[in-house]
């Protein structure tokens, strides 16, 4: 009759908590927001996907970025970009206090269900180095409605207001602009609109009008800053800028995230 003799196996090392500790230090901190500046190829696999020639995006209210054209290391890049850290999670943890149901990161991206990336229009510029620097090039499909001058762009915005219902404020940048939009808001909307520069300097907190050089005097900054603001890209903009350029027009800035039914503020 054979016996048969199982090779015995030598035991598994087992690390003190001081080596553990030693091991997790050595791990490089994650990259977020402005911090990413190229794209890194993986290390763990001399296999890299060779990236598309051609990666497209949609340029709307937001960009959208087709899941088949970038590879996964560009994926992660642009994901890291459009993340934070969450100040409440290190504040909570600092104070040795539950982190439960507090993500560590926030992240201003989304995925449709098909896999397209959706990210800020901020990013715009960020992306294009990105995919210049992997050998690709950007194809942008502008998906925005611009009309020139005098096409009666003032009267479909005054319906948006009526439909909205909320607090609105116009940035023009010159004094003729401010009058011509507080003659159609009192002709279509019947309300007395607010304003601050031009000899004015009474704002309803309703409906007003401010123009961009005022503004920027207030905040002691340059116009092209005050213009990035219109332009709504305000993605990379630091929160103490929004919150001058909130309280220059009478507000007060509050950060919230929404997590499912529950809001946070965080600043």
């Amino acid at each position: 009759m054979s016996k048969l003799v199982g090779r015995s196996q030598a035991p598994t090392p087992s690390l003190s908590e001081r080596e553990v500790h030693t091991h997790v230090r050595r791990l490089p901190a994650a990259k977020l927001g402005q911090e990413v500046r190229q794209l890194e190829l993986p290390q763990s696999s001399k296999i890299v996907p060779r990236p598309v020639l051609i990666v497209r995006v949609a340029f709307a209210s937001r960009l959208t970025i087709k899941a088949a054209d970038p590879g996964p290391a560009m994926i992660s890049a642009v994901k890291h970009a459009a993340s934070m850290p969450n100040p409440e999670f290190y504040e909570r943890q600092r104070q040795r206090r539950s982190t439960w149901n507090r993500p560590r990161y926030l992240r201003n991206y989304d995925e449709t269900p098909n896999g397209d990336l959706i990210l800020p229009r901020g990013l715009l510029p960020f992306l294009q180095q990105l995919v210049e620097s992997s050998g690709s090039s950007l194809r942008i499909d502008d998906q925005r409605v611009v009309a020139p001058p005098g096409t009666g762009k003032t009267a479909p915005a005054c319906a948006a207001m009526a439909i909205r219902r909320v607090s609105t404020l116009i940035l023009v940048d010159r004094k003729a602009l401010a009058e011509q939009w507080r003659s159609r808001i009192r002709e279509f909307l019947d309300e007395h609109c607010g304003q601050i520069g031009g000899g004015r300097a009474k704002m309803t907190g309703r409906i007003d009008v401010a123009p961009s050089p005022t503004l920027a005097g207030r905040l002691h900054v340059s116009q092209n800053r005050v213009s990035r603001i219109e332009r709504d890209d305000i993605d990379c903009a630091q929160v103490e800028t929004l919150r001058e350029y909130v309280e220059a027009l009478g507000g007060r800035l509050r950060v919230e995230v929404a997590l499912g039914d529950e809001r946070i503020q965080i600043a």
